[in-house]
């Protein structure tokens, strides 16, 4: 509904082609996010060129899948896409945590700032993630698209929840168009 507060970020995502697959038509906000999608939502909203295969040691990446290119450009750029052994993953669902963390890798990448390696405040932004590497992306993204981008969160982050459309599009959309990475658009 227009009235949703998710309706421009989805409208934002459509118009910047950040949303994989998507006819526009429909922005099923409550479907969960799979790995694959995850990765297309970030790459795409970072601005990460195009990746190709010639690098990856991701052994479950189909090359003629719509995902791959967009997989291949978060493993080139640094961005922690594996899920175990050498693999992706790519049919399951993306947590909360592995998004926001491929966010925070893939924003650093393209633009130069220090999401993933900002120091970990001695309290964290949220009551349910623990402190390390992780944190620290979670916390420095998430305080950027509340600062920058108004995007709320409560006390709790739910990092092994999994991500459903309407945050992916939340978290991604507004950096399309985030006056830091961009005069114009």
């Amino acid at each position: 509904p227009r009235s949703a507060s998710s309706t421009v970020a989805f409208e934002l995502a459509a118009l910047y082609n950040a949303d994989p697959g998507e006819t526009h038509v429909s922005a099923r906000p409550s479907v969960v996010v799979t790995r694959a999608e995850a990765a297309s939502w970030v790459r795409r909203s970072a601005e990460l060129g195009d990746g190709d295969a010639s690098t990856s040691v991701l052994a479950d990446v189909d090359a003629g899948s719509s995902y791959a290119s967009d997989v291949w450009a978060l493993e080139a750029a640094g961005v922690p896409v594996g899920c175990a052994d050498s693999t992706f993953c790519p049919d399951a669902p993306v947590s909360r945590s592995d998004f926001m963390v491929w966010l925070a890798y893939a924003l650093d990448a393209a633009h130069g700032t220090h999401f993933a390696s900002a120091p970990d405040p001695t309290s964290g932004r949220f009551v349910d993630v623990s402190p390390g590497a992780a944190s620290q992306a979670i916390h420095s993204v998430s305080r950027h698209l509340t600062s920058v981008h108004g995007v709320s969160f409560g006390a709790s982050f739910r990092p092994t929840d999994p991500v459903k459309r309407q945050y992916a599009a939340h978290w991604t959309a507004w950096e399309l168009v985030d006056p830091a990475w961009h005069t114009e658009k």
